[in-house]
């Protein structure tokens, strides 16, 4: 999956749901990433995930995506903590 399918994935999670999405798209160890939000300001959620999970990317306040080097288990982890 390329990044723009990611990143029109997520903004269609968004336009239906209206909350935070992440929608992520790989395989083990190298998954691309779309996160977004209408609550706020995404960016430090993503500076935290990338520290976390030798990620890279960036955007705007309410979108974000990028790609983070990382199993199933540790994006889940992450997640499970915020």
């Amino acid at each position: 999956m390329s990044a723009e399918s990611v990143r029109k994935l997520c903004d269609a999670v968004l336009n239906t749901c209206g909350g935070r999405c992440a929608v992520f798209a790989g395989s083990d160890g190298n998954y691309k990433y779309a996160i977004g939000t209408r609550e706020g300001d995404i960016r430090p959620l993503v500076k935290d995930l990338n520290a976390a999970l030798s990620g890279r990317g960036g955007g705007r306040d309410g979108f974000a995506q990028g790609s983070v080097q990382a199993t199933k288990e540790e994006i889940q982890a992450f997640f499970d903590n915020k």
